[in-house]
């Protein structure tokens, strides 16, 4: 059985070849490493195998004549992405719900030992030494009971081959007695003990048949209910993912709405802002106006006093020059007087 194989395999974007014409075969049991240098289409190819990008042209399969991407192949695939974001929003329980819908093996015991362990240590550090013990016990336990699995998956497929094994004896049986009853015929003067000796072997290969047939149905069965069992952990994986989904998307909506009420606060916020910019420009240019009518009331009144006083230095200046002219008129009429 081939792990991988692909013909042709080619992966385009619009006008640019991510692969082209990649065509190759990893057989069972070995161990294989894609090397080249940037934008060879290594990372390509692997989404193509595990079915996260569909190949443009050509084909591929996996573990044999696994379609990629199928149940059945991604129940024998791992696969670990170039990026593995954890988003920052989903808290331990969430993101441990997340990975065991997408995770068709995954191990409850052993994830919940493990979160019981991170919360025991961050609140009591004395009890992580028990914790991982006990984690341990958990382990060991799921491996046990895989081992059993595998066993009882061992014991089912070498009873199968026995039963094919068995239905091939019968054949067989039934073709040697068949030939035996025909030398019988050819040979009638055989004695009776030997007819029913070859009668004895033709009812045991019989019994021994239908035994075998039995023990198939019951491998079959067992098959049949597996399978149902693995739609029915597939149906309640996939409604377990819709309702994360579901609930993400709530969780989105509820941060978008919160977003828009923080901006609508922002932008009243800012308009009062504004709003007390514009009363205190009004302020200034108020203050402002009072400020130039004082000085131009103050000016006027200066000028006023200028006014005053040009005037009383005029008047002082013409007083000053008719005082000499009075003097010498008194002076001629005190000398017309004398006698």
């Amino acid at each position: 059985m081939n792990i991988l194989q692909t013909c042709g395999a080619s992966r385009r974007y619009r006008r640019t070849w991510a692969l082209r014409d990649c065509t190759l075969t990893v057989p069972a049991g070995h161990v294989a490493a894609l090397v080249g240098p940037n934008g060879a289409g290594k990372t390509t190819l692997l989404n193509m195998a595990v079915g996260l990008t569909a190949p443009s042209a050509g084909q591929i399969r996996v573990l044999g004549d696994q379609l990629p991407g199928s149940p059945a192949a991604l129940a024998g695939i791992g696969f670990v992405a170039q990026d593995a974001p954890l988003p920052k929003y989903l808290s331990v329980t969430d993101a441990l719900h997340l990975a065991r819908n997408l995770n068709s093996r995954w191990d409850e015991p052993r994830a919940r030992a493990a979160q019981a362990s991170a919360q025991v240590a961050a609140a009591d550090p004395g009890r992580v030494a028990a914790v991982l013990a006990e984690t341990e016990a958990a382990r060991r336990r799921a491996e046990a009971h895989a081992a059993t699995a595998s066993a009882q998956a061992a014991e089912s497929a070498e009873s199968a081959a026995a039963a094919r094994e068995a239905a091939d004896a019968a054949d067989a049986a039934r073709a040697e007695a068949g030939t035996r009853l025909q030398a019988a015929g050819e040979r009638a003067s055989q004695t009776e003990r030997q007819l029913a000796a070859v009668a004895a072997e033709l009812a045991a290969a019989l019994t021994r048949a239908e035994a075998a047939g039995q023990e198939s149905a019951q491998a079959a069965a067992q098959r049949d209910a597996a399978v149902r069992e693995r739609d029915t952990v597939t149906g309640a994986a996939r409604s377990d993912a819709e309702h994360a989904a579901a609930e993400l998307a709530a969780a989105r909506q509820a941060g978008e709405e919160a977003l828009a009420a923080a901006r609508g606060q922002a932008a009243r916020e800012y308009a009062a802002i504004q709003a007390a910019c514009q009363a205190r420009e009004e302020a200034a240019r108020s203050l402002a106006s009072a400020a130039a009518a004082r000085a131009e009331r103050a000016e006027t009144a200066l000028d006023a006093e200028r006014a005053e006083r040009r005037a009383l230095t005029d008047r002082l200046t013409a007083a000053a020059a008719a005082q000499p002219r009075r003097t010498r008129t008194a002076t001629a009429t005190e000398k017309e007087k004398q006698p």
